[in-house]
C-alpha cells in the first residue's frame, strides 16, 4: 500500500473550494448529497461529544447514526455489545486506541465493515481515527481493491499519524477549516481531502509546502462572508428563529446574539447555526447598559427639555439657568458613562462575544452620546454643536482601537473576526465629523446606531446639512428623516466602500431607502428586534401594495368588508395557513359584515372577539402567553412573516446593487407606492428623506 505525503494533501487542498450557496440552491441529487455531507458532519460530531459514555444504547444508536451517513443500512452481525464498551470508552475518555483483536471484534459488530468501523471510531474520537472507504483507497492506490482489509486500514492509520506530526500539515488543516467555516480535526482533514478528490475527480497535483514561519500572518477577513450577505437582514438568535424542531425557523440568512444574552444554551445554538453556514454576528450588549443609564437620567432630562421649550415659546430664548442645568446634566451623564465603562470587564465581554466564533462582531464603544440623546440633551431646541460630541466619538475610537490591537487580550481570535467600529451621532453634521474621524482607523466595518434616533417621537420642520437648512412646509415625523441624515453623514464622511452594519432598524420602507443610500458600500447588514415586537404587537408587514407596517385588525376588517381574504406568499404564513386554515366567509357571516360596515368599528370588534378570530382567521389571533402548540406556531409564523418581507426587500436591493440606475428606479417606485397608500405625513417624510439624501450626497 502506498503512503500519502504532505505534498499530496497540500496539492488537493489548494484546488478545493466550496460554493455553499450554489449547493444549497441546487436540485441535483449529487449536489444535495455533497451539501448533506459537508453540513451534517458537525452535528454528528456534536451528538457523540455529548455522550458521557458509550453504553449499549449509545452504541446501537451511534451505529445507526453512522450508517445514516452511508448508502447501506445498519446490520449488527454479532451479539456481544457489552464486550466492546470498555475499549470504546477508553478511546472516548482516555484517547486509547483499540487493539487489533478489539478492532476485529468491532468490525464484526458493525456490518463486518472496516469503513463502518472507521466511521464509528472517528465519531467517538475524531482526533484519533480517520475515516476510511473505497474512495480513499482508490485515491491512494489507484483502485478500491481490499478496502475491507484491516491490515490496509492499519497502514493508512500509521500514515496519518506520521503526517499529523508534520508542522506543515497544520497549515493545510487551517486552510481547509477556513473554506468549511467550521472546526475539524487533522484526522478529518486527512481523509476528507482524499475522499473529495476522488468524488469530485480533482486532478492529483502535489504541491510543495514550506515550514511555517515563527510569525503567523493575520488571516484575510472577507466581507461579505458569502455573496448572499452583500445586503442582508439579520435576526436575533433565539428559539423562535432557530428551533431544530421547527425547520421553517431556519429560513434565515444571518443571526445576531448579544453578549448580554450569551449563555450555554445560546452558545450551543450559535455554534449550530454557524455550522449551517448562516452569517453570525455578536453584539457587545451595550444597548442594555446604555438604556439603564438613560433611564437613570431621563426624568431630569425631560424636565429640562420641557422647561427649555416653554421658555423658547414664551420668551423667544432659553434662560441661562436652564442652559446651566443642561450643562450640569450633560456633565453628570458623561461622568456616569465614564465610570460605567471603566468598571466593565472588557476582556470578559470580548471573551464572551468570541465564544460563539462570530463572523462579525460589534466593537466596544463609549456610551455618552446615546444616553444624552435618550435624555433629550441633544434636542434641536438647544442648538447642539457637532464639535461638542467629537470627544465622545474619539473615546469610542480609543477603546475600539485597543480592542483591535489586542490590548484586552484574545488577539489571535480577534484577528479572525470582522470587527465593526460603532459610530454614534445625533444629526448629519455629527455623523459627517464622526465618519471623517474614523476614516483611517483600522477596522473591518462601521456600525451605525439607530437605537436612539428611531425612538424619536418628535415632529420637525427642518433639518440641517452643514451650513444649509432644509425647511419643510409642515411638521413631519423625525425618525426616518434623522435616520437618513445620520447615514448620509457617515457616507459623506467615509467616501469609500466600507462595510456598514445598521443597528436597530426594522421598518420596511426605511430599509429600502438605506439600501440605495449605501449602494457603494461593499456590504450592508441590518439587525432589529422590530419583526418580533411588531408581530407580537399585532403589526404585520406588507410588500404587495407598498412596504408597510400594517395594523393587523384593520387589515382583517378591510379584507372582510371587501370580501378579499388575506393572502401572503411568505413560507411562514403558508405553512401556518395549511395547519390552521382560515374561513373568511364564515367569519363574515358570523359578524354580519357587509360592504357598508365601518372598518374601524369592525377592527375594534375583531380585537375583542378573540375566540372567533382564532376559530376563523387564526393568523390574526392576538399574541398571548402560554406554551401550547398553537401559540408557539403563531409566534414562529408572525415573526417569520415579518422577517421574510424584510428579507425579500434585501434580495431586491442586492439584485440591483451592481446597477445603480436600476436600483434608483426601484427605490423611487417603492416611494411612489408608499405615497399612494401610506399615512400622508409619514409618506411625505419618506419622500423628503430620499430627496435630501440625494441632494446632499457627496459621492
Amino acid at each position: 500500500m502506498k503512503n500519502i505525503t504532505i505534498e499530496d494533501l497540500a496539492g488537493q487542498e489548494f484546488q478545493l473550494s466550496f460554493d455553499f450557496e450554489a449547493l444549497a440552491q441546487s436540485t441535483k441529487v449529487v449536489d444535495r448529497r455533497l451539501w448533506t455531507y459537508l453540513t451534517s458532519y458537525p452535528y454528528i460530531i456534536d451528538f457523540f461529544q455529548k455522550l458521557p459514555a458509550i453504553n449499549p444504547t449509545e452504541l446501537i444508536i451511534g451505529n445507526a447514526v453512522v450508517y445514516g451517513w452511508m448508502p447501506t443500512t445498519m446490520n449488527i452481525r454479532e451479539n456481544y455489545l457489552e464486550d466492546m464498551l470498555a475499549p470504546l470508552n477508553r478511546l472516548k475518555q482516555a484517547n486509547q486506541l483499540l487493539g487489533s483483536e478489539e478492532f476485529e471484534q468491532l468490525k464484526k459488530l458493525v456490518n463486518n465493515s472496516v469503513t463502518g468501523t472507521s466511521k464509528l471510531l472517528h465519531f467517538i474520537n475524531p482526533a484519533i481515527y480517520p475515516i476510511w472507504d473505497s474512495r480513499i483507497n482508490r485515491f491512494i492506490n489507484g483502485q478500491a481493491k481490499d478496502t475491507n482489509s484491516i491490515e490496509k486500514y492499519e497502514v493508512y492509520l500509521q500514515n496519518f499519524q506520521e503526517i499529523s506530526q508534520d508542522a506543515r500539515f497544520a497549515q493545510v488543516v487551517n486552510s481547509l477549516q477556513e473554506k468549511l467555516d467550521y472546526s475539524i480535526t487533522p484526522a478529518r482533514a486527512f481523509e476528507m481531502l482524499m475522499y473529495l478528490s476522488d468524488l469530485l475527480k480533482i486532478a492529483r497535483k502535489p504541491m510543495k509546502i514550506a515550514l511555517p514561519e515563527d510569525k503567523k500572518a493575520t488571516p484575510e477577513i472577507k466581507i461579505p462572508k458569502y455573496k448572499r450577505d452583500a445586503f442582508v437582514f439579520i435576526s436575533n438568535l433565539g428559539d423562535v428563529t432557530a428551533d431544530p424542531l421547527h425547520p421553517i425557523t431556519l429560513k434565515r440568512d444571518g443571526y445576531l446574539l448579544s453578549e448580554h444574552y450569551t449563555n450555554a444554551s445560546a452558545i450551543e445554538k450559535a455554534r449550530w447555526v454557524r455550522s449551517r453556514k448562516n452569517l453570525l454576528m455578536s453584539d457587545n450588549g451595550n444597548w442594555t447598559r446604555m438604556a439603564a443609564l438613560g433611564k437613570k437620567f431621563s426624568d431630569e432630562g425631560e424636565d429640562i427639555l420641557n422647561q427649555a421649550k416653554g421658555e423658547l415659546a414664551s420668551q423667544g430664548t432659553i434662560a441661562a439657568e436652564t442652559l446651566q442645568k443642561r450643562a450640569a446634566l450633560i456633565q453628570k451623564i458623561a461622568e456616569a458613562c465614564r465610570s460605567t465603562t471603566e468598571q466593565l470587564a472588557i476582556d470578559e465581554i470580548i471573551a464572551t462575544q468570541l465564544t460563539i466564533r462570530p463572523h462579525y462582531m460589534i466593537g466596544m464603544e463609549d456610551f455618552t452620546i446615546p444616553v444624552m440623546m435618550m435624555c433629550g440633551m441633544l434636542d434641536e431646541v438647544f442648538s447642539p454643536k457637532a464639535a461638542d460630541i467629537v470627544q465622545y466619538q474619539r473615546k469610542t475610537v480609543e477603546v475600539f482601537s485597543k480592542q483591535y490591537q489586542g490590548a484586552f487580550g484574545h488577539k489571535e481570535e480577534l484577528d479572525k473576526v470582522a470587527k465593526f467600529l460603532v459610530l454614534h451621532a445625533y444629526d448629519y453634521e455629527s455623523a459627517l465629523l464622526g465618519g471623517q474621524e474614523i476614516k483611517n482607523v483600522p477596522k473591518e466595518g462601521v456600525a451605525i446606531s439607530y437605537g436612539a434616533p428611531m425612538k424619536s417621537r418628535r415632529w420637525i420642520t427642518r433639518l440641517q446639512f452643514g451650513q444649509a437648512w432644509e425647511e419643510f412646509d409642515e411638521k413631519l415625523p423625525e425618525a426616518y428623516l434623522i435616520a437618513q441624515a445620520l447615514t448620509l453623514g457617515v457616507v459623506n464622511g467615509l467616501q469609500d466602500d466600507t462595510p456598514i452594519h445598521i443597528l436597530g432598524v426594522g421598518t420596511p420602507i426605511l430599509i429600502a431607502l438605506t439600501g440605495y443610500l449605501l449602494r457603494q458600500s461593499k456590504a450592508v447588514s441590518i439587525d432589529s428586534t422590530a419583526p418580533f415586537k411588531d408581530a407580537y404587537a399585532s403589526k404585520i408587514y406588507g410588500n404587495r401594495h407598498a412596504f408597510l407596517k400594517m395594523d393587523m385588525y384593520r387589515l382583517a376588517a378591510l379584507s372582510l368588508i371587501n370580501q378579499t381574504p388575506y393572502e401572503s406568499k411568505t413560507p411562514f404564513f403558508m405553512q401556518f395557513e395549511q395547519k390552521y386554515p382560515s374561513n373568511w366567509e364564515k367569519l363574515r357571516a358570523e359578524l354580519s359584515v357587509s360592504s357598508s360596515t365601518n372598518y374601524k368599528t369592525l377592527a375594534k370588534e375583531l380585537e375583542k372577539q378573540q375566540a372567533l378570530v382564532q376559530q376563523y382567521i387564526p393568523f390574526f389571533t392576538k399574541m398571548r402567553g402560554g406554551k401550547d402548540d398553537f401559540v408557539w406556531d403563531l409566534r414562529v409564523a408572525r415573526a417569520g412573516h415579518n422577517y421574510w418581507v424584510l428579507k425579500e426587500i434585501c434580495e431586491d436591493i442586492k439584485a440591483r446593487r451592481d446597477r445603480p440606475e436600476k436600483l434608483r428606479e426601484w427605490t423611487e417606485y417603492q416611494i411612489s407606492r408608499y405615497q399612494a397608500i401610506g399615512s400622508r405625513k409619514w409618506a411625505k417624510a419618506v419622500t423628503k428623506a430620499y430627496e435630501v439624501s440625494e441632494k446632499y450626497r457627496l459621492v
